[in-house]
């Protein structure tokens, strides 16, 4: 493809996908880029609070600051409010305060959000805030170390995000009850959100979750399967 001495590329991906719990290569992406005196821009809805120091998302972890045109810190997921901020160069700002619709007729966020923005990132970005990420990131490592299920039903998520793939709406959804009913906030996400045979279970572990709870949520979702792999075995038996 060829592009004219005036053209401009815009390549834009998220910090954290918030379907399969990947993160994508972005030290690679930034080298592609530069052949094409491209801008990248990066959504941390997902990675925002959770990577980099004091939680300043994956592009922070991983010393890019300098090479991401913009970037998307949304004040939902991990602040637990709402609205966002995009980083960027003046001339992003000044486009956006004159030509982006959505912000110039939106309405100013209320003195209460920001107050519960400004709290959130105040508990980020301190010592609570650390203990909180290195807790969520040994729960995660708990729960992926100790599920034992087949390679194609678990997604190779290192991220809060697991997700465990139960081919079928009507799967998905009867496992998700199944979740719901020990005590565990598990929604089913179906086909077409997901591509057919790629249903799941979408599982968000929290920093405060308890080790406890989560073996409690292995256990469940091994159960599962070892009745789904019983009721197959004896179906082929009748056979």
């Amino acid at each position: 493809m060829k592009f004219g001495a005036k053209s401009n590329i815009f390549v834009a991906v998220e910090g954290l996908y918030s379907m399969d719990g990947d993160i994508p290569p972005l030290k690679e992406i930034v080298e592609v880029l530069k052949s094409f005196n491209a801008y990248l821009y990066v959504d941390e809805a997902h990675s925002n609070g959770v990577y980099g120091y004091q939680g300043r998302g994956i592009v922070c972890e991983l010393g890019l600051e300098r090479h991401v045109f913009a970037r998307l810190h949304t004040f939902g997921k991990a602040l637990a409010s709402n609205g966002a901020a995009i980083l960027g160069p003046k001339i992003l700002r000044s486009y956006l305060i004159n030509y982006a619709r959505p912000l110039i007729f939106s309405t100013f966020l209320s003195y209460s959000n920001l107050i519960s923005i400004r709290c959130s990132y105040e508990v980020m970005s301190s010592k609570i805030g650390d203990q909180l990420r290195q807790n969520l990131m040994k729960l995660i490592n708990i729960f992926r170390s100790n599920l034992k299920l087949p390679h194609d039903n678990l997604l190779p998520s290192t991220s809060a995000i697991q997700g465990i793939i139960v081919p079928g709406n009507a799967n998905a959804v009867r496992l998700s009850r199944i979740l719901q009913k020990a005590g565990y906030n598990v929604k089913p996400i179906r086909s077409p959100t997901v591509p057919v045979g790629k249903e799941r279970v979408r599982i968000c572990i929290h920093a405060d979750n308890t080790e406890k709870e989560i073996l409690g949520l292995i256990s469940v979702i091994e159960d599962y399967f070892k009745e789904n792999m019983r009721i197959g075995n004896d179906q082929i038996s009748r056979l």
